[in-house]
């Protein structure tokens, strides 16, 4: 770090990058940004909760465009979580055409009321 970027700045001018970033939009988008990272981490220790492969990219972009006199900055943010872990589904064609979760080739049980018993306490 250079000494120069330790020395106070006078308020509205920016030496650093991330200076700048905390000034996009207001502040907006660095707040948009950190909870795009907080989602991140959550969605990493998850896949290592789960000894799973995880990976997650963040990208942020600032288009500069020099125009009348002063630069306007543009800034987008993507964000691109690990998919998450799905469990598979079975499904079996029932009347030709239809999906159902019954398996065909199971016999149903007929389910019926079973009546309350009476409870005994011992004293």
């Amino acid at each position: 770090m250079k000494s120069e970027d330790t020395q106070p700045q006078p308020q509205g001018l920016y030496r650093s990058a991330t200076q700048m970033l905390d000034a996009l939009e207001d502040g907006a988008y660095a707040s948009e940004v950190s909870g795009h990272l907080e989602d991140i981490v959550r969605e990493l220790n998850m896949c290592l909760d789960a000894s799973r492969r995880g990976e997650a990219t963040l990208t942020l972009t600032i288009k500069f465009i020099a125009t009348q006199g002063a630069i306007d900055a543009h800034s987008s943010v993507k964000c691109k979580l690990p998919p998450a872990q799905r469990i598979r589904s079975t499904f079996y064609v029932a009347q030709g055409q239809f999906l159902s979760g019954r398996n065909p080739k199971q016999a149903e049980l007929e389910l019926r009321a079973v009546p309350k018993q009476e409870l005994r306490t011992t004293a």
